[in-house]
C-alpha cells in the first residue's frame, strides 16, 4: 500500500517535501522517517481504515476530533477524543472507524534506548498497548497530552530539517528561543489548547491545577 500525503491542511503537510508516501508489504510497514531523524508525525484526516500491519518503531495515537478503534490480536481499543494510545513496537494492529475526524499519529524510533541500563523496565512496560486518559492515569494524563501536542506542533513548524533534541527533550525550539511563546507557538494547536485551559482554570477557586512546564 502506497499512500500520498496530499489531503491534509497546508500547515500540517510533512515539513520536508521529498516524502512520497506510506508503504506496507506483507503486513510490515516500512517507516520512512523524516530525513536525518528518528521521527515521523502524521496529521491524519483520511476517511478510510488501515489494514493489519506492524512496524519496529513505537507508535502513539491521539484522536483530536472524533473517535476510532485500534484492533489488536487479543483486544479492540476504542479511542475517544484526546485519548492517548501507545502501541509497542512489532505489535500487529489495524485501524477502523476512521470515517471522520482527525488523528495525530507519532512514530518514534527508540532503538537508541536499548543502550540504557534500565531499558528492560521500558521493554516490560511496552509489553502491551497502553491507553492514557483522565480515567486510566489521571495524574499523568495532562502533562503527557500537552507534551505530545507541543511536539506535534513543533514538528510541523520545521520546514527544512528536523531538530531532534527539542522533540525528544525540551521542545521549546532552536537556541534559547521559547517556541511556545512565539506567535507561531501561540497560534498552534498546543497554544490554543493551553490558552483555553488557562482561561478555564482562572474561573476556578482553590484550584491546584497547574500546567506542565515544557
Amino acid at each position: 500500500m502506497h499512500l500520498n500525503d496530499n489531503t491534509v491542511p497546508g500547515n500540517y503537510q510533512q515539513p520536508i517535501k521529498n516524502f512520497t508516501g506510506r508503504i506496507v508489504s506483507n503486513n510490515v510497514e516500512e517507516i520512512d522517517f523524516a530525513p536525518n531523524s528518528n521521527v515521523r508525525i502524521w496529521y491524519n484526516n483520511r476517511a478510510e481504515d488501515y489494514p493489519l500491519h506492524k512496524h519496529s518503531i513505537l507508535e502513539i495515537a491521539i484522536p483530536t476530533d472524533g473517535s476510532y478503534s485500534y484492533v489488536f490480536e487479543d483486544r479492540t481499543i476504542v479511542l475517544n477524543e484526546k485519548d492517548i494510545l501507545i502501541v509497542p513496537p512489532d505489535t500487529l494492529h489495524k485501524i477502523s472507524g476512521t470515517r471522520a475526524g482527525i488523528r495525530i499519529i507519532f512514530l518514534f524510533n527508540i532503538d537508541f534506548m536499548k543502550g540504557f541500563f534500565d531499558y528492560a523496565e521500558l521493554k516490560a512496560l511496552l509489553s502491551e498497548p497502553i491507553v492514557i486518559n483522565e480515567t486510566t492515569y489521571p495524574d499523568l494524563y495532562n502533562p503527557i497530552y500537552y507534551k505530545l501536542i507541543a511536539i506535534s506542533d513543533l514538528y510541523f513548524f520545521y520546514t527544512s530539517s528536523i531538530k531532534e533534541i527539542p522533540i525528544f527533550g525540551n521542545h521549546r525550539g532552536d537556541g534559547l528561543v521559547k517556541w511556545d511563546e512565539t506567535e507561531a507557538g501561540k497560534n498552534s494547536m498546543f497554544g490554543i489548547c493551553r490558552a483555553k485551559e488557562t482561561e478555564s482554570s482562572r474561573r476556578k477557586t482553590n484550584s491546584s491545577f497547574s500546567y506542565p512546564i515544557f
